[in-house]
């Protein structure tokens, strides 16, 4: 099980249907800007200035759009192959990292 911590989220990338366009196959994710995704598990939030802990705004079990440039660059996939847990479609980011709730 994988425990987010600070203001960290765990999220599990929804597959869009793919489109064809003269033959070819373009999966939805490539052609958006976004990427929709459900929330499996939020840190505790993070720390204020005075050392306060500042709740997350999201919950487990909610849809949400986060960028497809924190596909590759800046969210953590966990990829352990020898791992029971490994998801390719698992993303740890930050909650700043979330465009939406929809």
């Amino acid at each position: 099980m994988i425990i987010p911590r600070n203001d960290r989220v765990l999220i599990r990338r929804i597959e869009e249907p793919e489109t064809k366009i003269g033959g070819i196959v373009v999966p939805d994710v490539a052609r958006s800007k976004a990427i929709k995704g459900e929330v499996l598990a939020v840190g505790p939030g993070k720390l204020d200035e005075d050392g306060h802990r500042v709740p997350s705004e999201v919950h487990p079990g909610q849809i949400v759009l986060f960028s497809s440039k924190w596909n590759d660059l800046a969210s953590t996939h966990y990829d352990d192959d020898k791992s029971a847990l490994f998801d390719p479609l698992l993303h740890l980011i930050q909650e700043a990292d979330i465009l939406g709730i929809v």
